[in-house]
């Protein structure tokens, strides 16, 4: 027991615990004829990290779709065991709250040996039809009332309209009188765009990019 506790001022602490987990103490005291006078089990849990949460679908998150195959399923895991009928799931469409229906989010729920516990929750996929950036938020609470969120951003896109492009510096059928001529083009689109090219003459023709 001396690698695992010290005795200061008649109390033992124990040290070497600081990973969250769900812990079991086992305490057997004996007296000096060694008989056995106490045998006291404690359960208990170090949460410091409380849940994390991700998305399940393989190649989702941070990328672009023109529609979704299946239901979008997202992950909490945590070492204690989370009340799923207080999980509260929002759903951003560019930044817009949008309504989906308790019914429509299913809770499946695995673990639990060693305080490892994982819920699953499946998002109908009719929710994510229109064009835009979605955004996922979970808000849960342990079953003794602790309360989690998830920090980081998990999005995805859905996209099925071409990239805006407007071209300044031109017109169309214009004439010019001059040598040198500065064409700016615009493209704006909602997923990160591939490549940009430009063509004159039917001749590819390098082009100068701001990121900005």
């Amino acid at each position: 027991s001396s690698d695992f506790v010290e005795l200061h001022d008649g109390t033992y602490r124990l040290r070497g615990i600081a990973k969250d987990d769900y812990y079991t103490l086992y305490i057997r005291t004996y007296d000096s004829n060694g008989k056995l006078v106490s045998d006291t089990t404690e359960n208990f849990s170090i949460n410091k990290n409380g849940s994390s949460y991700s998305i399940v679908n393989e190649g989702l998150e941070g990328h672009s779709f023109k529609s979704l195959t299946s239901n979008v399923q997202l992950v909490e895991s945590n070492v204690d065991k989370i009340n799923s009928d207080k999980t509260t799931i929002k759903i951003f469409r560019d930044g817009k709250e949008i309504s989906v229906p308790k019914g429509a989010i299913k809770v499946s729920r695995t673990g639990g040996v060693n305080g490892n516990w994982e819920y699953t929750y499946s998002i109908d996929k009719s929710y994510f039809t229109e064009d835009g950036v979605y955004t996922l938020e979970v808000f849960s609470q342990t079953e003794t009332g602790v309360k989690y969120n998830s920090s980081r951003t998990m999005q995805f896109i859905i996209d099925n309209k071409a990239p805006q492009i407007s071209i300044t510096g031109i017109r169309d059928n214009g004439r010019y009188k001059s040598n040198e001529k500065r064409i700016t083009i615009d493209v704006r689109d909602i997923s990160k765009l591939k490549y940009v090219k430009a063509y004159l003459n039917g001749k590819e023709v390098e082009l100068q990019y701001d990121e900005k």
